[in-house]
Order: C-alpha cells, then structure tokens, then sequence
C-alpha cells in the first residue's frame, strides 16, 4: 500500500518552494488516526506513542522513510490553478467585484500611492501564506511612518473588524458541505475547530446563530452560493480528493463578513469532522484543541481518557499538544473543558466554548 505525505507546509511549496519539514511533524500524526495507509516520515515516534494509536485504532501503525508517498494535506498536482484557488487574492477580488468589504485593496509593489493615512484601523495580508501568517495589524490605523511597509510586497489591505465569532464551511468533493466554529486568537493564530453537533453541522447549530439577525443570514446563504460557485467551476472534482473551506466571520457581535479567505486543501475543521465520525460514537458535541506543548499530558487528564471523553492526539514531544474533546451537550462539554483548564494549569487560555 502506498504511502502518504502529510504535506502540511502545502503554502510554502506552492507559492514559495519552500519546504518546512517542521510543520509537517507537528501535524502528520494525524493520519496515523484517520488512514489505514502507510505514513511517510522521517521522525522516530516513542514506542508507547504508537501503541496508544493502535489502542485507540484497532489497527498497527505503519511508518516508512523511503519511496514514494501520496500528498495528504494539498494536492500540488496542477500548481498554477492551486496557486489560484489558495491566494487571497483571488477571494479579495471576488469581495471588491461584488462589494462585499469597504476600504479593501490589492496592493502591488509600487502601489504606494493607493494607500491612504487614515486613522480607520486596517490589516496587511500576505496573499501567498498559510492562515494566520504574514498579517500585520494597524489598529491605530495608517500613518506617514507606516506607508514604508508597502513600498516592495504584494499585500492585501483590509479593515480591521472586531471580529467575535470565526466559521467556516467544508465543500467536500460530492457538494456536501458542513459548518463549524473555529477559535482563533488575538495573534490570528488556529485554537482549535468545535462542532455543537457534527451530525448535522448546519449554520444553524453554531453556538452564536440566535444572536446574528435572519436577514443577515438569509443575505449570508446568498453569497456562499456564489462563493462556491466561483471557485467550484474551476475544479475538476471527479480527478481530487481534496474539497475547500471557506472561512468568514461575525463581527461587532451581529454582522458577517462572508468570505475572509478559501482554502482548497485539508484544513483543521475539516480534520475535526473526520475524527468526530471516527472516534465520537454518540456524542454530538466534539472539540478539536490546540495547546502550546504541555509535560504529562495524558497522565493530568488519565480519568477523562479513561472515560472516553478526551483522547490525546500528540505525542509527547510534538510541538503542540492536541486534544479532541466529545460530549454528549453543550453543557457536558463546557464541564470537560473546565476540567481541562483545572488539570492542565491553562489559566490564561482565552478560548471560549
């Protein structure tokens, strides 16, 4: 059976041909849970790692350092048309044409003259990295010192919402789709993707839906057809695996801007969904989390794993320490997540769930 290439640095490859070996680590033990298939890698996992795998998935882990090996996170087959899909240029063209943002711009090299002092806080945007790298914030707005900063890059410059809620949706490539709430922090930076009921994982089920107007969602409904339309019809489905999210997000509690950004390539939600139909059983509510690394892990949180509540994704020297969360309500998964604020010392986690 043929390998696969947890090819997470997917970005960096497709824009820059820049390999970064270190993202791939911190995220291709994931295909260890969801693929039956071989996994290539060059790190030398812990013994007792892999047999929690293998507890957890009824099946032996397979690794392998040579040969060839299948892209897992992002195609990289037809890289001009992938470059087109990923760019944030290509979605802030489709806000400005259907004028869904106001002050937003793609600025070019020399483009200097297009940006304005302003007080009205914005938000620089390298078009060609992954999620959450390459923004620069202004929130004071722009002034005579700053306008230096766009003399020699492509960026895009957007206002800078007070953002309150963060989704997404998964376009998967039969045309199923399925909503989530994603945590991002201040920095911009992925927390962690929560579904309140993955089963059905409709707009209607985010936490924050009865607080956003109808009108703003029936109007919200509109431009996702239009999204999807846009980037579907340059996609040839029946030759990939590989669907798109399209992210947006609410701000100043009640309005939604529609489409921050499209990514045709597995995201973390989507990787969120695929562990909830694995590993969830009958518990609707299911958190993806990302931490920075914690020592002891498994040993603070043993009771909830022992009690199928919690499974600990990453292995003990990894980057981050990732967590997927189950619960059977809101309720119950507030009440694991307290526990696990308790146990692990998080005190200063901002996420709420």
């Amino acid at each position: 059976m043929k390998s696969i290439r947890v090819n997470a640095d997917y970005e960096a490859v497709l824009f820059h041909n820049r390999p970064q070996p270190k993202i791939n680590e911190a995220l291709e033990f994931f295909a260890l849970y969801l693929s039956e298939r071989p996994l290539f890698s060059q790190k030398n996992y812990p013994i007792e790692f892999l047999k929690s795998v293998e507890a957890i998935t009824g099946r032996k882990c397979e690794i392998k350092k040579n040969g060839e090996a299948d892209n897992w996170w992002g195609e990289l087959r037809n890289p001009e048309l992938e470059r087109w899909l990923n760019s944030k240029i290509t979605s802030t063209e489709l806000i400005i044409r259907e004028g869904w943002a106001k002050e937003t711009y793609i600025l070019n090299p020399g483009d200097i003259d297009k940006v304005l002092v302003s007080k009205t806080p914005m938000i620089a945007k390298d078009p060609f990295e992954m999620s959450g790298r390459g923004f620069k914030l202004y929130p004071e707005g722009i002034d005579e010192k700053s306008l230096s900063d766009f003399k020699n890059k492509t960026l895009i410059l957007e206002p800078l919402l007070n953002r309150t809620h963060d989704f997404s949706h998964y376009i998967f490539p039969d045309g199923k789709s399925i909503c989530y709430q994603n945590l991002v922090d201040q920095r911009f930076q992925y927390k962690g993707t929560l579904f309140r009921n993955w089963k059905l994982a409709r707009v209607e089920d985010l936490g924050f839906y009865s607080s956003v107007p109808e009108d703003h969602w029936k109007k919200f409904h509109l431009q996702l057809e239009k999204i999807k339309s846009h980037y579907s019809e340059k996609i040839s489905f029946s030759e990939s695996e590989f669907g798109f999210s399209v992210d947006s997000l609410v701000y100043n509690e009640t309005e939604i801007h529609p489409l921050c950004e499209v990514n045709f390539r597995r995201t973390m939600g989507s990787l969120a969904y695929d562990l909830s139909r694995t590993y969830s059983q009958d518990n609707p509510w299911t958190l993806l989390l990302l931490l920075p690394s914690q020592k002891d892990c498994e040993k603070k949180l043993e009771l909830l794993v022992k009690n199928k509540r919690l499974i600990v994704l990453s292995p003990e020297d990894s980057r981050f320490t990732i967590l997927f969360l189950m619960a059977e309500s809101d309720e119950g998964g507030k009440n694991i997540m307290g526990k696990v604020r308790e146990l692990l010392s998080l005190s200063e986690l901002s996420i709420n769930v």
